[in-house]
Protein backbone atom coordinates (compact mmCIF):
# COMPACT_ATOMS: atom_id res chain seq x y z
CA UNK A 1 0.00 0.00 0.00
CA UNK A 2 0.82 3.66 -0.07
CA UNK A 3 0.40 6.34 2.57
CA UNK A 4 0.13 10.01 1.69
CA UNK A 5 0.99 12.90 3.99
CA UNK A 6 0.54 16.54 3.11
CA UNK A 7 3.09 17.96 5.56
CA UNK A 8 6.63 16.73 5.34
CA UNK A 9 8.54 16.86 8.57
CA UNK A 10 12.19 15.80 8.44
CA UNK A 11 11.32 12.55 10.24
CA UNK A 12 9.45 11.31 7.14
CA UNK A 13 12.59 10.89 4.99
CA UNK A 14 14.16 8.01 6.99
CA UNK A 15 10.77 6.28 7.24
CA UNK A 16 10.39 6.55 3.46
CA UNK A 17 13.85 5.05 2.88
CA UNK A 18 13.34 2.22 5.40
CA UNK A 19 9.90 1.29 4.04
CA UNK A 20 11.25 1.34 0.48
CA UNK A 21 14.23 -0.84 1.48
CA UNK A 22 12.03 -3.28 3.38
CA UNK A 23 13.86 -2.72 6.66
CA UNK A 24 10.71 -1.25 8.24
CA UNK A 25 7.24 -2.68 7.84
CA UNK A 26 4.83 -0.18 6.41
CA UNK A 27 3.47 1.37 3.29
CA UNK A 28 5.35 3.41 0.75
CA UNK A 29 5.10 7.01 1.92
CA UNK A 30 4.43 9.88 -0.46
CA UNK A 31 4.85 13.24 1.22
CA UNK A 32 4.62 16.88 0.34
CA UNK A 33 7.31 19.23 1.57
CA UNK A 34 6.95 21.25 4.75
CA UNK A 35 4.45 23.99 3.93
CA UNK A 36 5.33 27.38 2.56
CA UNK A 37 3.27 30.08 4.24
CA UNK A 38 3.38 33.60 5.61
CA UNK A 39 3.52 34.35 9.36
CA UNK A 40 2.36 33.35 11.83
CA UNK A 41 3.20 29.67 11.45
CA UNK A 42 0.40 27.22 12.10
CA UNK A 43 2.47 24.03 11.84
CA UNK A 44 6.00 22.91 12.78
CA UNK A 45 8.69 23.20 10.12
CA UNK A 46 6.70 25.77 8.11
CA UNK A 47 8.89 27.70 5.70
CA UNK A 48 7.81 31.29 6.34
CA UNK A 49 7.82 33.88 3.57
CA UNK A 50 7.62 37.59 4.24
CA UNK A 51 8.91 38.65 0.81
CA UNK A 52 8.25 36.91 -2.53
CA UNK A 53 11.98 37.19 -3.25
CA UNK A 54 12.61 34.52 -0.56
CA UNK A 55 10.56 31.89 -2.37
CA UNK A 56 12.97 30.68 -5.06
CA UNK A 57 15.59 29.64 -2.49
CA UNK A 58 13.02 27.88 -0.30
CA UNK A 59 11.56 25.94 -3.23
CA UNK A 60 15.03 24.99 -4.49
CA UNK A 61 16.00 23.77 -1.02
CA UNK A 62 12.87 21.65 -0.83
CA UNK A 63 13.58 20.15 -4.24
CA UNK A 64 17.20 19.49 -3.20
CA UNK A 65 15.89 17.76 -0.05
CA UNK A 66 14.00 15.35 -2.29
CA UNK A 67 10.43 16.45 -1.71
CA UNK A 68 8.27 15.36 -4.68
CA UNK A 69 5.66 18.09 -4.06
CA UNK A 70 5.79 21.68 -2.81
CA UNK A 71 3.11 22.36 -0.18
CA UNK A 72 1.34 25.73 -0.48
CA UNK A 73 -0.45 26.97 2.59
CA UNK A 74 -3.10 29.45 3.69
CA UNK A 75 -1.59 32.87 4.40
CA UNK A 76 0.55 33.52 1.33
CA UNK A 77 -0.01 36.83 -0.41
CA UNK A 78 -0.92 36.71 -4.10
CA UNK A 79 2.63 37.80 -5.00
CA UNK A 80 4.20 35.11 -2.80
CA UNK A 81 1.80 32.49 -4.15
CA UNK A 82 2.74 33.43 -7.72
CA UNK A 83 6.42 33.22 -6.77
CA UNK A 84 5.92 29.73 -5.29
CA UNK A 85 4.11 28.56 -8.40
CA UNK A 86 6.76 30.00 -10.74
CA UNK A 87 9.63 28.58 -8.68
CA UNK A 88 7.99 25.15 -8.47
CA UNK A 89 7.48 25.09 -12.24
CA UNK A 90 11.08 26.17 -12.82
CA UNK A 91 12.46 23.27 -10.75
CA UNK A 92 9.92 20.77 -12.05
CA UNK A 93 8.16 20.01 -8.76
CA UNK A 94 4.35 20.23 -8.64
CA UNK A 95 2.77 22.62 -6.15
CA UNK A 96 -0.13 21.26 -4.10
CA UNK A 97 -2.00 22.19 -0.95
CA UNK A 98 -4.34 24.96 0.12
CA UNK A 99 -5.44 27.85 -2.03
CA UNK A 100 -4.30 30.84 0.07
CA UNK A 101 -7.06 33.03 1.46
CA UNK A 102 -5.91 35.99 -0.66
CA UNK A 103 -5.90 33.97 -3.90
CA UNK A 104 -8.90 33.25 -6.12
CA UNK A 105 -9.55 29.60 -7.02
CA UNK A 106 -9.49 30.46 -10.73
CA UNK A 107 -6.05 31.99 -10.37
CA UNK A 108 -4.78 28.96 -8.46
CA UNK A 109 -6.07 26.68 -11.21
CA UNK A 110 -4.52 28.88 -13.90
CA UNK A 111 -1.20 28.77 -12.07
CA UNK A 112 -1.29 24.98 -12.15
CA UNK A 113 -1.94 23.74 -8.61
CA UNK A 114 -1.98 19.97 -9.02
CA UNK A 115 -4.00 19.09 -5.92
CA UNK A 116 -6.23 21.41 -3.90
CA UNK A 117 -6.78 20.03 -0.43
CA UNK A 118 -10.11 20.28 1.42
CA UNK A 119 -11.54 22.07 -1.64
CA UNK A 120 -9.99 25.29 -0.30
CA UNK A 121 -10.79 28.13 -2.63
CA UNK A 122 -13.83 26.33 -3.96
CA UNK A 123 -15.57 27.11 -0.67
CA UNK A 124 -15.00 30.84 -1.10
CA UNK A 125 -16.06 30.70 -4.75
CA UNK A 126 -19.49 29.28 -3.92
CA UNK A 127 -20.04 31.12 -0.64
CA UNK A 128 -22.57 33.94 -0.75
CA UNK A 129 -20.28 35.97 1.53
CA UNK A 130 -16.88 34.83 0.28
CA UNK A 131 -16.14 33.03 3.53
CA UNK A 132 -14.10 29.85 3.61
CA UNK A 133 -14.14 26.57 5.45
CA UNK A 134 -17.27 25.20 7.04
CA UNK A 135 -18.99 28.60 7.07
CA UNK A 136 -18.29 28.99 3.35
CA UNK A 137 -20.00 25.69 2.65
CA UNK A 138 -22.91 26.43 4.98
CA UNK A 139 -23.71 29.68 3.17
CA UNK A 140 -22.90 28.23 -0.25
CA UNK A 141 -25.06 29.16 -3.19
CA UNK A 142 -25.22 25.77 -4.89
CA UNK A 143 -26.24 27.43 -8.15
CA UNK A 144 -22.61 28.66 -8.41
CA UNK A 145 -21.16 25.14 -8.43
CA UNK A 146 -21.96 24.25 -12.08
CA UNK A 147 -20.19 27.39 -13.32
CA UNK A 148 -17.17 26.51 -11.20
CA UNK A 149 -17.09 23.00 -12.65
CA UNK A 150 -17.39 24.54 -16.10
CA UNK A 151 -14.29 26.60 -15.35
CA UNK A 152 -12.38 23.39 -14.63
CA UNK A 153 -13.44 22.00 -18.00
CA UNK A 154 -12.52 25.28 -19.73
CA UNK A 155 -9.07 25.08 -18.17
CA UNK A 156 -8.53 21.65 -19.68
CA UNK A 157 -9.36 19.33 -16.81
CA UNK A 158 -10.63 15.94 -17.97
CA UNK A 159 -14.34 15.29 -17.58
CA UNK A 160 -13.60 12.25 -15.41
CA UNK A 161 -11.53 14.41 -13.04
CA UNK A 162 -14.25 17.07 -12.87
CA UNK A 163 -16.79 14.36 -12.07
CA UNK A 164 -14.55 13.29 -9.19
CA UNK A 165 -14.53 16.85 -7.81
CA UNK A 166 -18.31 17.08 -8.10
CA UNK A 167 -19.13 13.45 -7.46
CA UNK A 168 -19.45 11.35 -4.42
CA UNK A 169 -20.68 13.43 -1.54
CA UNK A 170 -19.80 16.97 -2.63
CA UNK A 171 -23.12 17.84 -4.26
CA UNK A 172 -25.05 16.07 -1.51
CA UNK A 173 -23.13 18.04 1.13
CA UNK A 174 -23.73 21.28 -0.73
CA UNK A 175 -27.46 20.55 -0.95
CA UNK A 176 -27.48 19.86 2.78
CA UNK A 177 -25.51 23.03 3.49
CA UNK A 178 -27.98 24.99 1.36
CA UNK A 179 -30.89 23.61 3.41
CA UNK A 180 -29.15 24.53 6.69
CA UNK A 181 -28.39 28.03 5.41
CA UNK A 182 -32.00 28.60 4.38
CA UNK A 183 -33.20 27.35 7.76
CA UNK A 184 -30.74 29.57 9.65
CA UNK A 185 -31.71 32.63 7.62
CA UNK A 186 -35.34 32.03 8.60
CA UNK A 187 -34.59 31.88 12.33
Amino acid sequence: GTGRTMWGPAAIAPLQREAAAGTRAGPAIVSASPGIDSPPAQWPATQLVTDPAQVRGIVQAQKDAGWPYIKVYTRLSPASFDSVMAAARSVGVPAIGHVPLAVDIGHALDEGMKSIEHLTGYDRAVSRTGRGGTIGWVDADVSRFPALLGELLRRGYAEDDVRKVAGGNVLRVLRGAEAVAVRLQGE
